[in-house]
Parts: C-alpha cells; sequence; structure tokens
C-alpha cells in the first residue's frame, strides 16, 4: 500500500482530536498528517507544531500547496457540506466529515447529489458510537440472535451545557448519535416520527427533547438534553429473547434472558481511533467506507423530520429509500 497524506480541516475540539489520532495511527499505517486548517492561527499552529504537519488559516492555501489524498472535515455543522465540496473539487477522494453530515437535508442533498456513484461510498461520515467497542459486540449480538428481534429501544444522551456547540441544537447534535444507532440494530429505516423539543437555557436551539422513531417491528425512544448536571450514555434494548443493557462510556455491556445475567468481555479501545482507522484502511485499499454518505443523509433527514414533527406536533410519516 502507498503511503497517505491527510488533512484535517478545523482543529477546535473534534478536530485537534483527530489529527492527534491520525499522528498516533501513522505507527501502525503507512499514513501522514501533512496538513492542518483553521482560521485561527494561534490553533492551527499549536496543533501543527505538536503532530509535525503543516498549518494553514484557509483551505484555499491548503489546497493549492498540498498533494492529499485524505482529508477529515471537522468545521462548524454550518460549514460541513460547503467544506467537502470544495474538497471533492479539488480531487480528494477521501473525506470523512463529521456528524451531522450537514444541519439540513437541501443541504446534504447538494453534496450527496455532487458525489455521484461510488463518491457516495468513499465520503464517510463521522457516526463515531458505530466504532463503540461496546455497541459493536451488542450489534454481533443481535445479528447471531442472541436476544431474539428488539421491541423497544431506549436511549438516554444527556449532559451540562456545552458552550462550543452553537449552530445546531440537541436533535442534530445529540440524537443524531441514537438515530444512527437506531437504524443500525433494527436494521431498517423509520417509518414514522414524533418528538418534543424544549429550550430551557438556549434561546435559539432546542436544549432538550424526547424523539420516538417507529420503525415496522419496534420503536426507539431517544432522550436528549444539555441541562443535565452530569454526562450520562445509556441504551436499554427490550427484545424477544431478552435485554441488553449498554454504557457508551464505561463501553460495558450486560445482556439478560430468563435464567442468566452475562457481562459481555471487551477490549476498551477509543472509538474515535477506531473510526479514523477504518477510514484510513477504506483509503489506503480503494475500498467503500464503513459509514457513507447515503448514511448520513438518513440521519439528517430523520432528525429534520423530528424538528418538524415538534414544531407542528404531529406524527411525521418517513418513506426512506423508496426513491432509491
Amino acid at each position: 500500500m502507498a503511503g497517505l497524506r491527510v488533512a484535517v480541516v478545523g482543529v477546535g475540539y473534534m478536530g485537534r482530536n483527530h489529527a492527534r489520532v491520525v499522528s498516533e495511527l501513522s505507527s501502525e499505517l503507512p499514513v501522514e498528517l501533512a496538513a492542518v486548517v483553521d482560521v485561527d492561527e494561534a490553533r492551527a499552529s499549536a496543533v501543527a507544531e505538536r503532530y509535525g504537519a503543516t498549518p494553514y488559516t484557509s483551505l484555499e492555501k491548503m489546497l493549492g500547496s498540498e498533494d492529499l489524498d485524505a482529508a477529515i472535515v471537522a468545521t462548524p455543522t454550518a460549514t460541513h457540506v460547503s467544506t467537502a465540496l470544495r474538497l471533492v473539487e479539488a480531487g480528494i477522494k477521501y473525506i470523512l466529515v463529521e456528524k451531522p453530515l450537514a444541519e439540513n437535508t437541501s443541504t446534504a442533498k447538494r453534496l450527496l447529489e455532487s458525489l455521484g456513484g461510488s463518491g457516495v461510498e468513499r465520503l464517510m461520515v463521522g457516526h463515531i458510537e458505530r466504532f463503540n467497542p461496546a455497541v459493536r459486540h451488542l450489534a454481533r449480538s443481535l445479528e447471531r440472535g442472541v436476544l431474539g428481534e428488539i421491541i423497544t429501544a431506549s436511549s438516554r444522551r444527556v449532559g451540562p451545557y456545552v458552550p462550543r456547540i452553537r449552530d445546531v441544537g440537541v436533535v442534530m447534535d445529540l440524537a443524531t448519535h441514537e438515530i444512527d444507532l437506531s437504524r443500525l440494530f433494527f436494521d431498517s429505516e423509520p417509518i414514522g416520527v414524533y418528538a418534543y423539543t424544549y429550550r430551557v437555557v438556549n434561546e435559539v436551539y432546542e436544549d432538550a427533547a424526547i424523539v420516538v422513531l417507529h420503525f415496522e417491528k419496534g420503536s426507539s425512544i431517544i432522550e436528549v438534553n444539555r441541562v443535565t448536571p452530569y454526562k450520562e450514555r445509556r441504551l436499554l434494548l427490550t427484545c424477544t429473547r431478552g435485554v441488553a443493557q449498554l454504557d457508551y462510556i464505561a463501553q460495558n455491556l450486560k445482556l439478560f434472558n430468563s435464567e442468566w445475567e452475562m457481562e459481555a468481555r471487551i477490549l476498551r479501545e477509543e472509538p474515535l481511533k477506531i473510526e479514523d482507522r477504518e477510514f484510513l484502511k477504506a483509503a489506503l485499499e480503494g475500498a467503500p467506507v464503513p459509514v457513507n454518505a447515503l448514511d448520513g443523509y438518513r440521519v439528517v433527514e430523520i432528525a429534520e423530520a423530528a424538528l418538524e414533527s415538534a414544531a407542528r406536533g404531529i406524527v411525521v410519516r418517513l418513506s426512506l429509500g423508496s426513491e432509491e
């Protein structure tokens, strides 16, 4: 495999971590963190110096100076699509965009249409919980039929106010994690969504929400907020043959049936490192990414429907994928 030159665009909280992880992965994969971009010159310089990359304050300057194979976009949500589109135009074949893919479906659709064909399989969306070892263990258990069919999924993703997230509310920021996993676990698209949203502290965006996704064979109840004084990330699946309890933070998974309580043996690892490793491996091998642009689009579509439901006080019916 030839070496891979990678750029990270946006080195705030998530971008800085991506830069660190790409640098760490260079010890096991033929990859190089070649450049970082951020409008904050001091921040770009500090991250670049720490990880041996070249700093830029302009995406255009970086594209005009660097020969790149892959890029990671960790800019504010409202700039995800415009940044990714410019990278596509520049001929960068593999791109990872932090979730959510876009702030709305119309913007996301522009990117999807510009990618065309195999391009959809080369743009990855950073739905990081898919790479949580406990989530992967649970997914394998469901595939093997250990728990039977899912009846209900109930998730709680709550915590205190985070000042750095200013351009989307908790539905796009937090509920999108659980929407994506609900699609994964039910192995289908929801057919309806109903939601309540609340503004407790934030005057512009909702900072608390309850979202209910209805699937043909079950439902997913999602609670998210940024008003709880402690951080909690948990999932409970009630199935026809048992129950699963998952703690995302502790990477702990317990399975229960009528006779046994079992705790899964999980090799814990940073989900971001697994995510970036699989993205870089796909780029090195010319293979499809594990969470592609269409997956990201669907999540935005469902989240947007949840916001519509809350605004109008109705159940929003969905027919996702019917046009494909």
